[in-house]
């Protein structure tokens, strides 16, 4: 019988720092959590997309400006 729900309800656990920092952001951003997480798979979702590794990104960001520091382009 179908309910006319556009969405899926899940029931995720996390630790309870990741949820303080969640309920920190949403309360911050003036999201509700399902906003917030949402917002999270989109920027993953993109990412993989994008095939960015975040963490080589910032490594070669780090480099860059020490370049910059000690007068390197």
């Amino acid at each position: 019988m179908p309910t006319g729900r556009k969405s899926r309800v899940f029931t995720v656990s996390v630790p309870p720092e990741m949820a303080t920092a969640a309920e920190f952001l949403a309360k911050h951003e003036n999201r509700t959590m399902s906003e917030l997480f949402r917002e999270g798979l989109r920027r993953l979702e993109q990412e993989e997309k994008r095939g960015v590794n975040s963490e080589l990104l910032a490594a070669l960001r780090a480099v860059q400006e020490n370049a910059r520091r000690v007068g390197l382009n």
